[in-house]
């Protein structure tokens, strides 16, 4: 057994699938066939059930996927850790993030830790928060920045703060007046909405009823529809501290009066270790949040 075998079977389990795999590690199917082959008749065991094209992993390789999820986060951290002993703070710090966090709270934080630590690199992926959690249980990335929906066993959270949810509007609306809206009057209204995916789940159900519009824009980010509601093309929900970080003109917010609170903070994988470069980062992210 060797840690090609076990990054290979990895990646399979990931993707759940040899071709995609091999895709991402830039190497052959047959490559990666292969090394699962060897690995299995080393261990005597199957690590797959096929079903046709797809793939389901057997007890014995759910066993052994945990584990090999441990010894590679800890193969990867390992020369990092070395060099960062002491004062010294090396090392790649892969981090996704929303468009708005991307552009407005982490350009500052980042160039300033390259500047000061030269030995630092960093990798940033623009991912939406809906799919955070994934991207970090694959190690794909280090740390997510973002709300989180629901709690995940393998994810620790910090919560660095709780958001509302708002509804904007157009300065130039006849709505731009108002304090404070209830959640049973959103159906009513001239609403833009995301893609279903995103909706906030508890208020899927009351918008399920909305009349239909003759604009309907199905976007995931809240960067892309307040354009259209600067318009007054309708209005739209939204995190209030989005809104703090864009700062749009023309915008207005109206309170929800059943207060939707949303979860802001950085989310990592709860069984591996921080890195000394990725906990200076957060340091440093905490003492930039403007709110």
């Amino acid at each position: 057994m060797n840690i090609t075998q076990l990054t290979y079977f990895k990646h399979t389990v990931d993707e759940m699938s040899v071709t995609k795999a091999a895709r991402r590690l830039f190497v052959t199917q047959s490559a990666v066939s292969q090394q699962i082959a060897l690995l299995s008749a080393e261990l005597e065991c199957r690590l797959f059930y096929r079903h046709g094209r797809s793939l389901q992993l057997t007890p014995e390789g759910e066993f052994l996927y945990q584990k090999a999820k441990n010894i590679i986060i800890q193969m990867e951290g390992l020369s990092d850790e070395l060099k960062s002993r002491g004062k010294n703070v090396v090392g790649t710090v892969r981090i996704g993030s929303g468009p708005v966090t991307g552009k407005k709270l982490l350009p500052e934080i980042i160039s300033g830790m390259l500047t000061k630590y030269p030995d630092v690199s960093f990798s940033l992926f623009e991912i939406h928060s809906s799919s955070l959690i994934k991207s970090i249980v694959e190690s794909r990335i280090e740390l997510g920045i973002g709300q989180i929906d629901e709690e995940d066993e393998r994810i620790h959270f910090e919560k660095l703060m709780v958001g509302r949810l708002v509804l904007i509007c157009s300065s130039q609306s006849e709505w731009s007046k108002l304090k404070s809206i209830s959640v049973r009057a959103l159906p009513k209204l001239n609403l833009i909405r995301r893609v279903r995916e995103v909706e906030y789940s508890r208020l899927s159900k009351i918008l399920q009823t909305a009349a239909g519009r003759n604009f309907q824009l199905a976007a995931m980010n809240t960067e892309t529809i307040v354009p259209y509601v600067k318009l007054n093309m309708g209005m739209a929900l939204a995190p209030d501290y989005i809104i703090a970080m864009m700062k749009p003109k023309g915008i207005s917010q109206i309170r929800i009066e059943e207060e939707i609170r949303i979860p802001w903070g950085i989310m990592r994988d709860k069984f591996r270790p921080v890195s000394k470069a990725a906990q200076v980062f957060i340091d440093k992210l905490k003492q930039k949040l403007p709110f």
